[in-house]
Parts: C-alpha cells; sequence; structure tokens
C-alpha cells in the first residue's frame, strides 16, 4: 500500500515534507511529517503525490496501490484518481477567502473520498476535526508570577485585509489594479467568496487593534503592518501613528513571544460555522489569554471558559473596560481549562501528534 500526500504546491513535493526542518517553515503541516514516520513504520509507503505519479509512469508501482491524500482541489491528486489511485482522505485547511474555488465545488471533489477532514461538513469524519498548529513539546508552562510582568496585549498575525465593501488603495499601481479586478470578479463570480466577504472580521480586529492602541497598549508581529497602504482611508487615518510605536516586526517564535502579554487577540479572517484555525490553539499553547471572535459554534469547538468570546459584551468598549480589570485568579482559571482541554482526547487533535494518530487510525481501519 502506498498513501501519498498530494498538493500543488512546489514546495511540498519531492518527499521534502518527511524532513522536519524543512516541514517547520510552513505552519500547520507539522502533521504531515509525523505521519509519514509513523506510516512507514507500519511498513507501508509515504510519499508526495508528484514521486507517486513517477513510480506509476515508470511501472514501480500499481495505480490501483496507491491511496490518495488530496489537499483542496490538487491537480496532481485527480490526475492520480484518474490512473486508477483509491480516493482515501482529502483535506480543506483554508478558508472561502483563499480557497474560494474548493469550496465553490465541495460536493463534487470531496464525494469520492472516504475520508473529508477540513472546514466544511459532508460526513461524520470530519465531526472531530481540529486544526492541528503546534508540537506537544511547544505548550509553554503556565507561571502565575508572571502575570504583573507581563505587557498587555499582542496580535501575532499578517495584515490580510478583506471586506465586502468596495475601496481604493492608497497609490494604486499595475499590481493593485489588477487586484481589484481580480477581487471584483470573483465577488461576483464565486458564491463562496461573495459569502465570506459577507461574514469577513478585518474590520471588526481593526476596532479592536485601535481601541488596545489607546488604552492598555498592544503589541503587532507580523507581515504587512510595516505600511497600511493596502487598508482603506479610514483605517490608515487612525492607525497609521500608532502603528510606529506597535508594530514589532516580524516574529521569529509566536509562541515565545505570545507568552510574554496577558492577552492575545484571536480573530478569524471571517465568520464561518466550523472554521477555528490555530489562533485561539496558539495563545493557549503559549499561556496568554485568548480574545477570540471567529466561528459562530466555537462553544461546540473548544470550551467557552477557556477563551474570551467577544461576542459576549455590548461593545469594545465593555470588552476594554473588563480586560483592565481581570485579575491574576481568572486570568489563570482561564488558561488552566484551556490547557485541561488540550490534555482531552478531541483537543490533543490540535497538536501534531494527536492529529497524526488519528489520521494513522483512519489508515489502519481501511
Amino acid at each position: 500500500m502506498h498513501f501519498v500526500y498530494c498538493s500543488d504546491n512546489p514546495v511540498f513535493h519531492k518527499n521534502k515534507l518527511e524532513n522536519r526542518v524543512w516541514s517547520d517553515r510552513f505552519p500547520g503541516s507539522g502533521w504531515i511529517h509525523i505521519l509519514h514516520d509513523l506510516v512507514k513504520k507500519q511498513n507501508f509507503d509515504f510519499s508526495s503525490g508528484d514521486i507517486a505519479l513517477f513510480n506509476i509512469a515508470t511501472g514501480k508501482w500499481k495505480s490501483s496501490d496507491v491511496y490518495v491524500i488530496q489537499d483542496l482541489n490538487s491537480n496532481i491528486g485527480l490526475e492520480l484518481l484518474n490512473l486508477g489511485a483509491i480516493p482515501f482522505a482529502i483535506t480543506c485547511f483554508e478558508s472561502p477567502l483563499y480557497a474560494w474555488e474548493f469550496y465553490d465545488q465541495t460536493t463534487t471533489y470531496c464525494k469520492k473520498y472516504k475520508h473529508q477532514l477540513g472546514f466544511f461538513s459532508e460526513n461524520s469524519t470530519n465531526d472531530l476535526f481540529r486544526f492541528p498548529s503546534y508540537y506537544r513539546q511547544e505548550l509553554i508552562p503556565l507561571t502565575e508570577n508572571s502575570w504583573e510582568a507581563r505587557k498587555n496585549a499582542v496580535l501575532v498575525a499578517a495584515n490580510k485585509y478583506k471586506s465586502n465593501k468596495f475601496y481604493v488603495p492608497k497609490k494604486p499601481g499595475l499590481r493593485e489594479i489588477s487586484r481589484i479586478i481580480k477581487y471584483l470578479g470573483i465577488k461576483y463570480l464565486s458564491p463562496s467568496y461573495s459569502s465570506a466577504l459577507c461574514h469577513s472580521l478585518s474590520d471588526s480586529r481593526l476596532e479592536l487593534i485601535n481601541l488596545l492602541m489607546n488604552d492598555g497598549g498592544l503589541d503587532i508581529y507580523g507581515q504587512g503592518w510595516a505600511s497600511l497602504d493596502i487598508l482603506p482611508m479610514k483605517w490608515r487615518d487612525l492607525l497609521s501613528d500608532k502603528m510606529v510605536h506597535s508594530y514589532k516586526g516580524k516574529c521569529i517564535s509566536k509562541f515565545d513571544v505570545i507568552s510574554r502579554y496577558k492577552f492575545s487577540i484571536c480573530y478569524e479572517n471571517t465568520s464561518q460555522y466550523g472554521y477555528c484555525t490555530e489562533k485561539l490553539v496558539d495563545s493557549i499553547v503559549a499561556g496568554s489569554v485568548p480574545i477570540y471572535y471567529g466561528a459562530p459554534d466555537i462553544e461546540n469547538l473548544i470550551p467557552e471558559h477557556c477563551f474570551i468570546d467577544v461576542r459576549k459584551f455590548s461593545s469594545l468598549n465593555q470588552l476594554g473596560d473588563y480586560l483592565m480589570t481581570l485579575n491574576k485568579i481568572s486570568a489563570y482559571k482561564m488558561l488552566r481549562s484551556g490547557r485541561e482541554y488540550l490534555e482531552t482526547p478531541v483537543g490533543d487533535l490540535h497538536s501534531y501528534e494527536g492529529f497524526a494518530d488519528r489520521f494513522l487510525g483512519l489508515i489502519l481501519s481501511c
């Protein structure tokens, strides 16, 4: 039996993800490296899809012995299926804002596969899907005596602004004009993209950023914040001067950085049922209280006493007052609840090891 992971991204070809050093360059892919080792220990083959195509073409493998694990609508995976490979599992770790083509045809792509794991709901395999984002050894110990010494709040995320409202960015060059044309085309042609835009949380996140910059202080790490030219004029005017003091550059070690702060902003890029990415869990792993806004059903995915739910406050000012008055005892009760959740069988699926173990269970049951 040959299990193959199929992605159209060339950085995942040539079995590169079997190397942890390489895998760690791409957040979210650590489970593939671990699964590779687990499958090998069962005396099965595990390779990238391009290697499988080569082995079939040269007669080394029979296509009927190849089990496809396909990421989104991978052309390599589809080519293997056309050659007679077995559709084993399909994964989706992206939102409709970035994988709109896949979401528009989810049923078509997914109906062939025995297992479906991702931000969609097609069969029971997906019921226990959790986004994997950390190695178990990366859990930072909770130290209560560090609370007063911590800085107030942090955001570790790239500045990727998406809005349903049309706007022209500052100094629109050829690249920006092309982006606008593409945006308008996809918006009106893709139901999934248009729906995700309507539920975009970009403006909500910027509102909280502005509040925390004014109140208790906020540090920001990630790409795209050094220049706010991609934002509408309203946000450029509000944030530009403040960003000079708040922006700290790229983040080398997200868990180490987040652990230095009392609170971590954990906003998804869109509000979608079942869509909970690494952001909230990263905050729990680092030992910082998550400020979450995203999946409408988040309490069905992660226990509600593990984070601050923005929806429970009548206004951002009320949220700001709550953050200013939250004491160490209440904060660490929340943090300990988060750690207890990660120790459960479902919570452990957020770890690369837990997710890979579950995937191995699916393989061994086939």
